[in-house]
């Protein structure tokens, strides 16, 4: 796998409709198609092969974000109640 920058306009790249999501509304969710659409080498990052690695360290980081935010959730509550 293969991590890229593609800008919005070229062709080939087409973004779906939003997501009708059930939990975090403020982030939108959309299918993007990349369709025969061509990358220069400078247009790479990091690594040949490491798109995988990149994509889910990321997603392990939002994790981490989320992972707080439910903390404050739940402990405002308890701190207003008690």
């Amino acid at each position: 796998m293969l991590c890229v920058v593609v800008p919005a306009d070229a062709p080939g790249l087409s973004v779906g409709p939003r997501e009708d999501k059930l939990g975090i509304k403020a982030s939108s969710t959309c299918p993007v198609r990349l369709d025969g659409v061509r990358v220069p080498p400078s247009a790479v990052l990091g690594e040949f092969g490491m798109g995988y690695c990149y994509a889910i360290e990321i997603l392990n980081e939002g994790r981490i974000g989320i992972c707080e935010g439910t903390e404050c959730i739940y402990l405002v509550p308890t701190d207003v109640c008690v």
